[in-house]
């Protein structure tokens, strides 16, 4: 069996604090699966693409300018005015979602904004609450559970803790925050690219590889 066997969450169907919320695979199947036909509004697709993709905060993102994306270095830049913690992140860009910015950059270049427009925080929250209704699931969930399933599901598949952390923006702990300024771009990088073949797997599966719960029923 592949190790990219995604197994649902023992989670699914019960009663989450709203502060444990992760999506199951199935949720995350649903999203990524209604991404991929175009459903909902585009702003919002992309955003909820990028969110999953690079476990960001969503301000990050609704800031984000085209100035920030290096697509020379396959890096992405978010400055110390667009972090919450006022600090500098660096996130490699995966191989398979260059491409997207690439396509977006076309699409909004002449708006400096990488999703085409600045959006207010309340707009965007607003919109990202009616995604799981739309989905008909079950429990609830927001735009900021999909950075707890990004953190949750990375570590599942063996990324070490100190490279999600830098991939989320966080500080790391004790002497390392003092004395290690290093970025783990090549850990990053390779983080990011088994991540991005994980959801392709976990939308699009191949015959050799078992999807448990990936599937719709009813």
């Amino acid at each position: 069996m592949s190790r990219y066997t995604a197994v649902s969450s023992p989670d699914v169907g019960k009663k989450q604090r709203k502060k444990d919320r992760v999506l199951s695979d199935v949720e995350l199947y649903d999203l990524m699966s209604s991404i991929q036909k175009r459903e909902g509004a585009f702003y919002m697709r992309y955003l909820c693409q990028l969110l999953i993709v690079f476990g960001a905060r969503t301000q990050e993102l609704r800031l984000s300018t085209f100035e920030e994306w290096d697509l020379d270095r396959d890096l992405w830049t978010v400055p110390k005015a667009h972090s919450k913690t006022d600090t500098l992140i660096i996130r490699p860009i995966p191989a398979r979602i260059k491409p997207l910015i690439k396509f977006l950059h076309k699409r909004h270049g002449e708006t400096g904004y990488l999703l085409g427009e600045l959006k207010s925080r309340e707009s965007v929250s607003g919109a990202g609450s009616l995604i799981c209704k739309r989905l008909k699931h079950k429990d609830i969930w927001s735009l900021h559970d999909l950075r707890r399933t990004f953190a949750t599901k990375l570590n599942d598949l063996g990324v070490a803790p100190y490279v999600v952390e830098q991939l989320l923006g966080h500080s790391l702990g004790g002497m390392m925050a003092i004395y290690n300024r290093s970025q783990y771009l090549p850990e990053k990088q390779a983080a990011l690219n088994m991540w991005c073949e994980w959801l392709e797997l976990l939308v699009n599966p191949v015959d050799n590889v078992v999807l448990i719960g990936s599937a719709k029923t009813g």
